[in-house]
């Protein structure tokens, strides 16, 4: 199956797109797990006998949130990416816009889903094997 030049330079341009929103949440990811995970400078020196605890880590409820929005993100990303090109090689239709949004709405909340039951498991799995 042959893409048209129209089609080729579209998925190009939803390329890029893609890698810049997935290397943005990327960062927004990263930015909360350092900052939990990184400790603050101490103002004074503790004395040598006082332990130093780590912080917190973070609990299954906040880790779930955080996993939901990540995977539901980057799959309503790929339904706006895909549902068009998919459409138009299959039907030879174009999309219909008003079905769009419920369409990354099924996108979002099927990827939150996914997201936030396995991300205690992905979780566990990187704790057992630090």
């Amino acid at each position: 199956m042959r893409l048209t030049p129209g089609v080729a330079a579209r998925m190009t341009g939803w390329l890029r797109l893609s890698v810049a929103v997935l290397a943005l949440a990327g960062l927004l990811v990263a930015a909360p797990v350092a900052a939990q995970t990184a400790s603050p400078a101490p103002a004074t020196q503790p004395a040598l006998s006082q332990p130093v605890t780590p912080p917190a880590p973070m609990t299954t409820q906040a880790y779930q949130g955080l996993t939901c929005i990540v995977l539901g993100v980057i799959t309503t990303v790929g339904v706006f990416i895909y549902s068009d090109v998919i459409t138009e090689v299959l039907t030879g239709a174009t999309v219909n816009p008003v079905l769009l949004i419920p369409v990354m709405a099924l996108g979002f909340a099927s990827g939150c889903s996914v997201g936030s039951t396995m991300g205690p498991g992905v979780q566990w799995i990187s704790e057992r094997f630090r």
